[in-house]
């Protein structure tokens, strides 16, 4: 293949690359519109029917943990810690302790970033 054969690949590359950023962008803006539109958890998801699409809105939370702070947190008799070994918060253990032991879970959430993450959005 001559070399101004591979530049117009190239070309027509980057220019569908462009493309395909700017579809991403607005696939993304509609679903964030949607999500705006639609109840949804702040985690967990809710299906809603609109016409005859089901429109499955999911929020998640990402947390960060700083697992040396975590580690030295002392759990009480009979508390595992909520951790999986990989290491990996365990969300429903720390929620438990969250709402059973309060005093606790405000030492472990010193080790732990939690902020929204990305809404999805799925239409079926």
């Amino acid at each position: 293949m001559e070399m101004s054969q591979i530049e117009a690949l190239v070309s027509a590359f980057e220019a569908a690359k462009r493309e395909e950023e700017k579809a991403v962008a607005h696939r993304r803006e509609l679903g964030d519109r949607i999500a705006a539109e639609l109840a949804h958890p702040e985690e967990g998801s809710k299906t809603h029917t609109v016409g005859h699409y089901k429109v499955v809105i999911k929020g998640t939370i990402n947390r960060k943990v700083d697992w040396a702070l975590f580690d030295a947190v002392q759990m009480p008799n009979g508390i595992p810690a909520p951790v999986i070994n990989k290491p990996s918060l365990d969300v429903v253990g720390l929620k438990w302790i969250q709402d059973n032991e309060p005093s606790l879970y405000a030492r472990l959430a010193t080790a732990i970033t939690a902020k929204p993450g990305a809404v999805q959005v799925v239409i079926k």
